[in-house]
């Protein structure tokens, strides 16, 4: 009986293994494109542009990972967490001024209640020909609480208006951006909207097929998830 009992325990865990993954199908799509060449971008970025006195805003996560990979030497900042140093990137009066070559700022200032303030402390601590590595997003559902602004071209040029432009590259296409909108709604939306999903599967996998073939066809860069940048003081 016991044995009969664990059988039935583990055809029950199996099946809820199962299930979630079918529901997380929709979500890992997303997920795909709403960061797609992110990571890419950044380590071809390091080569030429992460060198000396380097800081990375944001403690953790993929682009921890991606830094490490490479064997980026960097001191991380945040406001919460276990970072190298505890503070705002709003305020960071903990670095002098013209003492640092790199920043690296990847999809953080959606989350910054002030980021042109941010912005004018990156550019009192950088020195000079000093470089940002930076992604900022634009058409993406919100995601959190503090998730407060999106980044038009035009907007991330107005941001860094006072630097030199070296890179301003859409990170993803016009019909993946509308993919990740459409597949968000069923990842982070209601009960209802779960259980659509799921029902709707087969029609995103056939969405995201079609998103495939169209980037081919259709070259259209009005729209993105995301901007990936480069700025020199």
């Amino acid at each position: 009986m016991k044995t009969e009992k664990i059988e039935y325990i583990n055809s029950r865990s199996w099946h809820k293994v199962i299930k979630g993954r079918i529901i997380n199908i929709p979500a890992r799509i997303s997920k795909y494109y709403s960061r797609k060449n992110q990571y890419s971008l950044l380590r071809n970025a390091l080569p030429e542009f992460a060198h000396g006195n380097i800081i990375s805003i944001g403690y953790g996560g993929e682009i921890s990972k991606v830094l490490d990979g490479e064997n980026i030497k960097y001191t991380s900042i945040d406001i919460t967490g276990s970072p190298d140093v505890l503070c705002d990137v709003q305020d960071m009066r903990v670095f002098k001024e013209e003492s640092v070559d790199t920043i690296i700022c990847m999809s953080v200032l959606a989350e910054v209640e002030n980021p042109i303030k941010a912005v004018s402390e990156f550019k009192r601590i950088l020195k000079p020909n000093g470089f940002i590595i930076c992604s900022t997003a634009f058409i993406l559902p919100q995601y959190q609480e503090q998730d407060l602004y999106r980044f038009t071209k035009s907007g991330v040029r107005y941001l860094f208006r006072d630097f030199k432009e070296i890179q301003l590259n859409e990170r993803s296409t016009y019909l993946e951006s509308a993919l990740v909108i459409l597949l968000r709604t069923v990842n982070i939306g209601t009960r209802n909207e779960k259980i659509a999903g799921i029902v709707l599967l087969p029609f995103y996998l056939l969405l995201a097929m079609l998103t495939v073939i169209g980037n081919v066809i259709i070259r259209n860069k009005t729209s993105t998830t995301a901007y990936f940048s480069i700025w020199e003081k």
